[in-house]
């Protein structure tokens, strides 16, 4: 008998501690995926900023290119006044347009940040985590309060195990 009672003794504590490894794997596994979702999400936006950082520089290396013409130009006496009016014009425009692409590209580049970084914390985050009360010593206790009926069980054929700790029921004798 006392075979018996050691080798259910034993199978409760396999099935206990590879039952706590399944949530471990379980756990690591969703934790594993929601960092390769997260990383991703910050790769593209990544790719979107370095993009527009990439814009933005040239469009500043245009934009002294204009500068430079406005500073650097100088006209004939003979050039007529509507051929100086259109160039300061345009390069006036240039100007604009070049700053306003930069001021643009500085609102997408902290749009981009600002989107992910809601995407990040409302969308894809980690779920919190479960309350841990799993009380081992009362679900290894259990078993011993069964009596010798689970004592002399058939091992692998009636698994009596109780897994719910919390609502542990024992039947009472009145």
């Amino acid at each position: 008998t006392f075979a018996w009672v050691g080798y259910n003794r034993d199978a409760f504590a396999d099935n206990v501690g590879m039952r706590q490894a399944q949530k471990y794997q379980q756990k690591n596994y969703q934790i594993s995926w929601i960092a390769i979702a997260r990383d991703d999400i910050r790769d593209m936006m990544g790719i979107s900023v370095n993009r527009i950082n990439n814009y933005m520089i040239v469009a500043t290396l245009i934009l002294s290119v204009a500068a430079g013409a406005v500073t650097g130009v100088s006209f004939n006496e003979l050039c007529p006044t509507f051929i100086m009016f259109a160039f300061y014009l345009s390069i006036g425009l240039s100007l604009v347009y070049l700053m306003l692409a930069i001021m643009f590209g500085v609102k997408g580049q902290n749009s981009a940040f600002t989107n992910t970084m809601k995407l990040l914390t409302y969308q894809v985050r980690p779920e919190n985590p479960a309350e841990y009360s799993h009380d081992y010593m009362k679900q290894a206790q259990w078993i011993e309060r069964q009596g010798l009926a689970a004592l002399f069980r058939i091992p692998g054929l009636l698994p009596a195990y109780n897994t719910d700790t919390q609502g542990d029921h024992m039947p009472t004798v009145s």
